[in-house]
């Protein structure tokens, strides 16, 4: 084949270095010879992989752009897009190889890279997810919660299974008077590409929760604006009357929230609370926020 050697290079480009000297069968080399070595320039593109890579990809395009009928350098161009994590591009480039004949071999191989490729896909899928998972349970832990266990038997893990799970966990956060643990949840869920008008809905409790009325207003307004669902459009409204008709109530409850949450984070962190007050104790007048500073300044 006619780039298997390169593709060899850029294997072993990654694997580690021997150190060891094998000084029983190695000569020993003189010092003219150490600082001959030594004075040998190394190119960047020699230690570097990605340009390696870029210029095999420069390579085998020239060799198509000349000979296009021939199949096997369609296959050698997938091979060096599978090296550097290209796998769509390198599924479309089998895809589209010129197929001849009857050759087998050629077939059988072109099958070989789409199923490699499918299983390295799903592999990185399935280590996203298990990271986005642990992130989470990392995060509830942080305020003394433990997350359910996502049930996933066949290993798939489809948007609509990952938000309704985060959903749950978020909507029990805010039961258990947790509304930052719940935006956090929300918000990580978002940044790993998970997307749900709900998901937007519940932010906009929780932030709500945390006494950010405005913000929360803004986030419904945003969401009312782009939705269609009545059920979504029914929420959204009802929401925004909470919000708008019970300011006062809702500042206080954000008070008892923060002073709540606060206690446990000091407790994860090995903290011992010093200076804020029961919940029952705490009145409109209460000012949590310096509370939780002068904690935090005594810790």
């Amino acid at each position: 084949m006619l780039f298997s050697q390169l593709l060899e290079k850029l294997q072993k480009t990654n694997s580690k270095k021997q150190t060891t000297k094998e000084t029983s069968t190695l000569p020993i080399k003189t010092e003219n010879e150490k600082k001959s070595n030594q004075m040998q320039p190394k190119t960047k593109e020699s230690t570097n992989p990605k340009k390696q890579i870029k210029r095999a990809l420069n390579d085998i395009n020239k060799a198509i752009q000349s000979n296009n009928e021939n199949g096997e350098l369609y296959l050698e161009k997938a091979e060096i897009l599978i090296q550097a994590g290209k796998y769509k591009q390198a599924r479309q480039t089998v895809n589209q190889y010129p197929k001849k004949g009857d050759d087998q071999e050629l077939s059988n191989r072109a099958k070989n890279l789409l199923h490699r490729i499918q299983q390295l896909q799903q592999e990185i899928s399935n280590n996203k997810y298990t990271t986005f998972i642990e992130d989470l349970r990392k995060t509830a832990q942080k305020y003394q919660q433990k997350l359910s266990n996502p049930s996933n038997p066949e290993g798939v893990y489809p948007e609509l299974n990952v938000t309704q799970f985060v959903r749950e966990e978020a909507r029990q956060a805010r039961t258990n008077e947790l509304p930052k643990l719940s935006h956090e949840l929300i918000e990580k869920t978002i940044d790993a590409g998970y997307h749900s008008p709900w998901l937007l809905h519940d932010k906009a409790v929780s932030v709500s929760m945390m006494g950010r009325q405005n913000e929360a207003l803004r986030l419904l307004d945003e969401l009312k604006k782009e939705s269609k669902g009545e059920k979504l459009l029914n929420s959204i409204e009802k929401k925004t009357v909470e919000l708008k008709n019970g300011q006062k109530q809702i500042q206080l409850k954000s008070k008892i929230y923060l002073a709540k949450q606060s206690a446990l984070m000091a407790i994860n962190y090995g903290v011992k609370e010093k200076f804020l007050p029961e919940s029952k104790n705490i009145s409109p007048k209460t000012n949590i926020k310096s509370l939780v500073f002068k904690q935090a300044r005594a810790s």
